[in-house]
């Protein structure tokens, strides 16, 4: 017992060596389990953990081989792993030194620098959207957006998609009249496909400025949007024509304004968050459920001399105004889309709607990993504990909007871009908390977890990348048949 005692205390003592060992060496080992080459010759069907994916990869090594084999393996890994500890030793000492060091001290002061922060955020979500940016149509709704923006730039008609999203026609219509005047675009495939990108960088931003003003700290706005940037779920969606990142660009943008209304007691803003939030209807309109929160905000605002009747009445009148005019200009879209998107609700159906919970369990934890998903809890915990009125703020963004496409008909990963904004800021949450109590384990876990977010999702983008271009297969395969052939793509 004292012996387990001397070895804890040893470890607490070098803890930052030992957070940079374990850092070094989870990264090495998911590369290695994400691989197209097996480790060990061992391949898993499986989704397993990492851990069990090691062991097992042992296992499988290590039966019906001869001893000496054996023996020389176990001598050849612990070699390596003193060969691992004496570069984590150095790693943590040269942080160490750094730490100390005042140019270097004088330098973290400008990386932390507001400005440097907002230009690190835009540069790299645009790198790694614009890098894998799809060169075709990936999606059956991608090609009805181009066909309906060319239509309408071309005609002077604005165009819906399926009777509605007519927002993303008109946005995506600016841009290409210009990729038209000034770059001769005959097509809107790059334009569709370059707005997702961009409102996808923007979105980034404005969840930075939001979740700033909500709490007024710079470490959980900064994690909250790096992490985000990263999350499979809305990386895949911003780098492919869809409606997906504007709907988040648009939400993020209303909540936003509202926040700073009501900081500042601009009923303008207010205005403006209720216009935009309006907006939504035309872009994606499920994503009007953020009402709930935003009402919220405003109920327990704690600025004394908000008006809070004036600031409901300002973004309540817009957002009536325009619901009303939809729903009866376009009562029978509406009615069309409930009927094929949601079963009645009744005992056959209990098990339709336990499938998509668990489909949509399956996305969020795949998008945040096993370990971002518990801290992610865990942060809600913290913060119903220490703020309230932030924790039920996200518990009304996430919850309407989770029933809404749990419930739904049809379902995919994809709709879950917007709610699970309220997952990732939780979890940052959770971050900050760990890093009050030792900034080197919160910081390190915070870089574990946007790595691992980004490879999650980086054999897909890239595949998307490399093999999205239906028009240019279609041209090589026009140019090297003749007329009359049958071809079958494989």
């Amino acid at each position: 017992m004292k012996n387990f005692k001397g070895i804890l205390n040893i470890l607490i003592k070098h803890r930052n060596r030992v957070y940079i060992f374990l850092f070094i060496n989870y990264i090495l080992f998911f590369l290695i389990k994400t691989s197209k080459i097996g480790f060990f010759e061992f391949t898993s069907n499986k989704k397993v953990p990492l851990l069990v994916y090691l062991f097992l990869a042992f296992q499988s090594f290590f039966v019906k081989k001869p001893l000496f084999i054996i023996i020389v393996t176990v001598f050849f890994i612990s070699m390596l792993l003193a060969l691992d500890w004496i570069i984590c030793y150095y790693i943590s000492k040269l942080l160490e030194f750094l730490m100390k060091n005042n140019k270097f001290q004088n330098n973290i002061g400008f990386i932390k620098s507001e400005y440097f922060v907002i230009l690190f955020l835009l540069i790299f979500s645009a790198v790694i959207r614009f890098k894998f940016l799809n060169a075709g149509l990936y999606h059956h709704d991608s090609f009805q957006t181009a066909v309906a923006v060319e239509k309408t730039v071309n005609e002077y008609h604005l165009y819906g998609i399926g009777g509605g999203r007519q927002g993303v026609v008109a946005v995506n219509s600016i841009f290409f009249f210009f990729f038209k005047t000034f770059f001769g675009h005959e097509t809107a495939e790059f334009t569709v496909n370059f707005t997702s990108a961009l409102f996808g960088t923007l979105s980034i931003f404005v969840l930075y400025s939001l979740i700033k003003n909500l709490f007024n700290v710079q470490f959980i706005a900064f994690s909250s949007a790096i992490l985000y940037s990263v999350t499979p779920v809305f990386l895949s969606v911003s780098t492919f024509a869809k409606e997906h990142t504007l709907d988040v660009f648009l939400a993020l943008l209303s909540m936003l304004l509202l926040v700073i209304g009501l900081k500042r007691i601009n009923y303008i803003f207010v205005l403006l968050s209720g216009i935009i939030l309006s907006l939504l209807i035309f872009v994606r309109f499920p994503s009007i459920l953020i009402i709930f929160g935003m009402v919220f905000l405003i109920y327990k605002s704690k600025n004394p001399n908000i008006k809070k009747t004036r600031a409901f009445l300002f973004i309540l009148v817009p957002f009536i105004i325009l619901i009303a005019d939809y729903v009866l200009l376009s009562s029978d879209v509406i009615a069309k889309e409930a009927k094929s998107n949601f079963y009645p609700l009744s005992l056959e159906n209990l098990d339709f709607l336990f499938n998509n919970f668990k489909y949509s369990v399956s996305g969020i934890i795949f998008s945040l990993t096993i370990i971002g998903f518990l801290l992610s809890l865990a942060g809600l915990a913290l913060l119903a504990k220490d703020s309230i009125h932030l924790f039920y703020f996200l518990i009304l963004f996430f919850i309407p909007l989770y029933i809404f496409y749990t419930a739904s008909n049809t379902i995919a990963h994809r709709f879950f871009a917007l709610p699970i904004i309220t997952l990732v800021i939780s979890l940052s949450y959770a971050l900050y908390n760990i890093r009050k109590i030792d900034s080197y384990a919160g910081t390190l876990i915070l870089i574990l977890l946007a790595i691992v977010f980004f490879l999650n999702i980086y054999p897909v983008i890239k595949f998307r990348h490399e093999f999205s271009a239906f028009k240019e297969l279609a041209v090589m395969v026009n140019s090297n048949a003749n007329p009359k052939d049958s071809v079958v793509v494989l």
